[in-house]
């Protein structure tokens, strides 16, 4: 779960929300998005000035064995002018066996 904008600040339709990620020789190599179905992006408002994005990874018996974390991506909005920013964070990393 990550803090998180209204996606409609922008729709990320030559991107995505969300991001799995694997560790590979140094680096965090991209493995899955809010494309696959093994993904899933929920959008949630908590009151009248926050939100939240839940993101939820079924890891399909044929995941290879590795470093994972997620990443969620967005655009917040500025109450006070109006200017729309990104942001992006990652969660810490876990062992997929």
């Amino acid at each position: 779960m990550f803090r998180a904008a209204h996606p409609k600040n922008n729709l990320r339709t030559e991107d995505s929300f969300l991001k799995v990620q694997r560790y590979q020789d140094g680096q965090w190599v991209d493995y899955l998005s809010d494309r696959d179905f093994e993904t899933t992006y929920t959008w949630q408002r908590e009151g009248a000035a926050y939100s939240k994005a839940i993101i939820d990874w079924r890891i399909g018996t044929d995941t290879p064995a590795g470093t994972y974390r997620l990443t969620h991506a967005g655009d917040w909005k500025s109450g006070w002018t109006g200017k729309i920013k990104p942001y992006s964070g990652a969660s810490s990393s876990f062992r997929v066996q």
